[in-house]
């Protein structure tokens, strides 16, 4: 049982390897990795997200039974769209709010959107409206405190992530060129960066870009849409002004 729990232990880790060493390859090329990473990330949005949690799980505690049958009532009277407001709806969000310890705090219910004042406002009937009716609770101000410290969290995270994405590409690229000046490697894209280095060096290019076509008067360029940007700047350079392509 301990070897099939650590085999089963190893499986995430062998797979993001595998992912990984797949991604390697574009990591590696020489277009820029978009979108750019934050200059700074925000501040750390989780403190804020625990405590919006915990007291969101107090105002369930002292109004989520009111806010229920407050719910369902207007439901039933139609004071809500029917077709946004529904009971079950309401069963499964107070079921997802009444888990255990911090399970529910992991991932917001799909519906729990709805139950923030400024949506709750937007979904009442024609009816509701002109009669002036509001639904108001405690619970649905906490609920939209806590959806919005899990937006920020969330984007906290993404911001992370592209920072440490571009950690590792740098560290990787400087991983790869080490490795091939030590060995005197050198693979095809390091063949077209040096011929774009050289076509595009302001002391050294025009005398070589004359010297080409003084050798080759016309460039066939096969599989065009294959060219990636440095390739068709090679080429532009070589034979863009002047030259036939």
């Amino acid at each position: 049982k301990l070897g099939e729990q650590s085999a089963d232990q190893e499986k995430p880790v062998a797979a993001m390897t595998g992912r990984l060493a797949a991604a390697i390859p574009a990591l590696l090329a020489p277009e820029p990795l978009r979108p750019l990473p934050p200059a700074q990330l925000p501040a750390d949005p989780c403190d804020v997200v625990q405590q919006a949690w915990e007291a969101l799980q107090q105002a369930f505690r002292q109004h989520g039974a009111a806010t229920r049958t407050a719910l369902l009532q207007a439901i039933a009277a139609n004071q809500l769209n029917n077709s946004q407001y529904k009971a079950e709806h309401v069963d499964g969000v107070w079921d997802w709010l009444q888990q255990p310890g911090t399970a529910a705090a992991q991932t917001a219910h799909p519906k729990a959107g709805k139950y923030v004042p400024a949506v709750l406002a937007d979904g009442r009937s024609a009816a509701a409206r002109r009669a002036g009716f509001e639904l108001a609770s405690p619970l649905f101000t906490a609920l939209d405190d806590w959806l919005q410290a899990q937006a920020r969290l969330q984007a906290w995270q993404a911001a992370r992530e592209l920072q440490q994405l571009h950690a590792l590409r740098q560290a990787a690229i400087a991983l790869d060129q080490a490795f091939k000046q030590r060995f005197n490697r050198m693979d095809f894209d390091d063949l077209i960066a040096h011929a774009h280095a050289a076509v595009t060096d302001p002391q050294h290019g025009p005398a070589l870009v004359q010297a080409v076509r003084q050798q080759h008067a016309l460039a066939f360029v096969d599989e065009f849409q294959d060219t990636d940007a440095r390739q068709w700047a090679i080429v532009h350079a070589l034979f863009g002004t002047g030259g036939l392509v």
